[in-house]
């Protein structure tokens, strides 16, 4: 009887593992998609973020516009700007979660 329990186990733990494997594909392809998103994104948003604060800074310093448009450009560039942070830390939460898979998958 123990001989035919440990080879069920084994077995039920073969499909689940099989069964894992397209699950663990895609997260995979997730994660380099998600990574490229990102390396993209920051260089765009940085990019948008400065020259919305440069806009801010100079608009201020030459008298066009009062002290709190110069404020909401300031604001706004610099939320522009930590927007891939945010994509950044859903990037590692999917990294995390295919370890965890992995983990559960060599168990």
């Amino acid at each position: 009887m123990d001989l035919t329990t440990n080879s069920n186990v084994w077995i039920q733990r073969s499909l689940i593992r099989i069964l894992m494997l397209p699950v663990l594909a895609f997260l995979t392809i997730m994660q380099w998609i998600c990574i490229m998103i990102v390396s993209i994104s920051a260089i765009v948003f940085h990019l948008i973020g400065g020259i919305f604060i440069i806009i801010g800074l100079l608009v201020y310093l030459f008298g066009e516009e009062p002290l709190l448009v110069m404020i909401k450009a300031i604001i706004f560039g610099i939320s522009i700007r930590y927007l891939p942070v945010l994509e950044e830390w859903i990037a590692v939460r999917l990294v995390y979660l295919i370890q965890k898979l992995k983990e559960k998958m060599t168990v």
